[in-house]
């Protein structure tokens, strides 16, 4: 899973998963992403990191729907919109995304004479009144 996120889109709203931890999607207060549609079961799928990124795992009575067929548990590989309950069930649409790593911040860097300049040096170049 590691350098995947999961965007999840839902009549409810949007959400972003980036975590190793498993997600619950259902109509249940206690579901980690709510839908409540009575359409939707209790829990009606688990949302698992994987080797390619996440899976789509059904644990409905009424399934999970893509393009009006019924579908089983699915790798997610790219967009994938399900309808859950029945065909014309409530929507989620699942986006992978690759996560991108920080950029550590860098130290400025100084050229190699920067440092062997000599006051004097310095002096003929910018005078001043500081002695």
């Amino acid at each position: 899973m590691a350098g995947t996120a999961l965007r999840v889109h839902t009549p409810a709203g949007e959400v972003t998963l980036t975590g190793d931890a498993p997600v619950v999607v259902g109509r249940a207060r206690a579901a980690d992403i709510v839908i409540n549609d009575g359409r939707v079961s209790r829990r009606h799928l688990v949302l698992r990191p994987s080797a390619v990124g996440w899976r789509v795992e059904d644990i409905s009575a009424n399934g999970l729907w893509c393009d009006g067929r019924r579908l089983g548990d699915v790798d997610i590989v790219g967009e994938l919109r399900l309808r859950l309950g029945a065909a014309d069930g409530p929507e989620v649409v699942l986006l992978p995304r690759p996560v991108r790593p920080a950029i550590p911040p860098t130290a400025p860097t100084r050229g190699p004479d920067a440092a062997a300049i000599s006051v004097e040096d310095l002096a003929a170049f910018a005078p001043t009144s500081v002695t």
